[in-house]
């Protein structure tokens, strides 16, 4: 392993992830994939997977749809999804309630942190969808008034204190026996990863005092966006597998030139795994029980690439 250098002194101001939640979508392949995906080119072990093929995913398991199915089958059911990787995904998730799921009526709600992706919802002039610019930590929408929840490509685009957060908003706003549907990837292939260099916890906690690695639990979102708020050597960590919790919670950060020279722009942007048993015990004691979970390994957008260990996971509020 590279010896780890870093100066570092202090952060000057917060920092908020609107900005790059915008970014990341501007340089993610979310919108190629679902163009070959709308051309017949279905990819399985894809860089970028969006909702659609997420989505295709559950419709192809028969178990899961016929879970969802029990509960939210021939009725109106109230939809909420948390992160819009593309306009598109809207149209998707409405025709898998209608034509899969088999729902009388659906009323969705379209939730980010970023507007701009709102407007283009909105242009849609979908009926029966709403958009709302709210974080999804703490949104306004009534305690146990929704049938579905849906978290879209949100759990690895923020720090996992964040995406903690939004899971027990998800459990507050679900009724009882109201379901969610959820796509994330976690960290136990990442180690696996070619050309990596991993930074652990401890080396990483000397490096850097409390508030730092606070921040890097629960604010930093892209290298790029906080260059001009700190003194830190942001070069430092770029490309590195960065232990910002114990037991295999990472932070990375895209690794520069090498983004570039593969026409990835990914400089600078952060994406946070954890492990799935840190998952499975946030969703057990924020009140869900596990439905069903079927996992696929992948590689990353990032460069060089990262092995990944992905799931779609069916979760019910008890």
């Amino acid at each position: 392993m590279k010896e780890f250098e870093l100066s570092v002194q202090t952060i000057k101001e917060n920092f908020t992830g609107e900005d790059s939640a915008g970014g990341l979508r501007d340089r993610s392949k979310y919108e190629e994939t679902e163009q070959k995906m709308q051309l017949g080119k279905f990819i399985d072990n894809i860089d970028t997977p969006p909702v659609a093929l997420n989505l295709r995913k559950w419709q192809e398991d028969i178990v899961m749809v016929e879970k969802l199915q029990k509960e939210l089958k021939n009725r109106p059911v109230r939809v909420v999804v948390f992160g819009i990787a593309t306009v598109h995904g809207i149209q998707s998730i409405l025709d898998f309630t209608t034509n899969v799921i088999h729902t009388k009526q659906t009323e969705l709600f379209a939730l980010d942190i970023n507007g701009d992706i709102l407007k283009k919802v909105d242009a849609l002039g979908l009926p029966n969808v709403k958009t709302l610019h709210e974080d999804a930590q703490r949104t306004s929408l009534e305690n146990d008034s929704f049938d579905l929840v849906i978290r879209d490509h949100m759990g690895n685009c923020c720090p996992p204190n964040i995406d903690r957060g939004a899971d027990r908003e998800a459990v507050r706003i679900l009724r009882r026996n109201g379901m969610s549907m959820t796509n994330i990837t976690t960290s136990e292939l990442l180690v696996q990863s070619v050309e990596r260099n991993l930074v652990p916890y401890e080396l990483l906690s000397k490096k850097f005092d409390k508030l730092m690695l606070q921040k890097f639990q629960t604010e930093f979102f892209d290298l790029n966006d906080i260059a001009h708020s700190t003194i830190v050597n942001t070069e430092a960590i770029r490309g590195q597998l960065l232990e910002i919790e114990p037991n295999n919670s990472f932070a990375i950060f895209g690794s520069g030139k090498s983004d570039i020279d593969e026409h990835v722009d990914l400089i600078g942007h952060g994406e946070w795994f954890r492990p799935l048993c840190d998952h499975v015990h946030t969703w057990i004691s924020d009140g869900f029980e596990i439905d069903e979970i079927r996992s696929r390994s992948g590689t990353d957008s990032h460069v060089p690439k990262l092995s990944c260990l992905r799931h779609i996971v069916l979760l019910k509020k008890i």
